[in-house]
């Protein structure tokens, strides 16, 4: 892709905040980032020097935009976005043909949690590209080649999938670190002393599939250690061990294990 094509982003939330890093590293041409929240614009002014706006208008019609908002705004900030834009979304789980098709519009979805204020590096970043027409499909695709070694052409069924399977392995997993950290500070002790593990679960499975690497009384059938720890237990918390507990029984057969 030119470097001398023009992008703008459309949003103020953590996708955009780090997309804009993205592009200005590479030495893209992200002119302007626009949105409804002056105080955020007024933040990414600051932190990227870049132009900002809140008048949707102004954008220029030679512009690429990038729509970074929640799913349930998408469908409402296109149509309100001038008809000669071309436009893609950063969504996962939103229909491409749930969307105007008069309008040029593709997908530009990065798989990966993003939180203002924590460095991340757009090389390994998987991207997932879809268009209604083939050329801008082309067009996304040299966007995402250039920031990331990692970009790959997904229907909006397969992106569904991917998403779904997302929230399951980072927003639901990190709500257990969430629940694990409040059960060890009501007790007199640090998550950190959790952490050494976490990353070793994580490092194992970067070479082996997940099935392979479970271990804990669940796989083993350890029943004593099962009872005692859900006596422990109320609650939520009670019924999502007990759940998971279930969960890991019925896909794995197996009792070889070590924790």
């Amino acid at each position: 892709m030119s470097k001398t094509q023009q992008i703008a982003l459309v949003g103020t939330g953590n996708v955009a905040f780090h997309l804009t890093r993205f592009f200005l590293d590479k030495g893209l041409n992200l002119t302007t980032v626009y949105g409804r929240n002056q105080q955020a614009l007024e933040e990414f002014h600051a932190l990227y020097n870049i132009e900002i706006s809140t008048d949707f208008s102004r954008i220029p019609k030679d512009t690429l935009v990038l729509v970074c908002v929640a799913d349930s705004a998408i469908h409402e900030v296109i149509n309100q976005l001038p008809t000669q834009l071309k436009i893609a979304y950063t969504s996962g789980s939103t229909s491409l043909n749930a969307l105007p098709s008069e309008r040029t519009l593709g997908v530009f979805y990065p798989l990966q949690t993003f939180s203002k204020g924590l460095a991340l590096q757009p090389e390994d970043i998987p991207f997932f590209i879809e268009a209604n027409n083939p050329t801008f499909e082309k067009e996304l695709m040299k966007l995402a080649q250039s920031i990331s070694s990692n970009v790959n052409k997904a229907t909006s069924e397969d992106r569904y999938h991917l998403h779904l399977a997302a929230v399951m392995s980072n927003n639901f997993v990190n709500h257990l670190f969430h629940l694990s950290e409040n059960y060890l500070i009501q007790h007199n002790l640090s998550f950190k002393h959790l952490q050494p593990l976490i990353y070793e679960t994580i490092r194992k499975i970067k070479t082996e599939s997940p099935e392979k690497m479970q271990t804990g009384p669940a796989k083993r059938g350890d029943t004593l250690i099962i009872h005692k720890h859900l006596a422990s237990l109320d609650g939520l918390e009670r019924e999502l061990y007990a759940l998971f507990t279930r969960s890991i029984q019925q896909l794995n057969t197996t009792n070889e294990d070590e924790l």
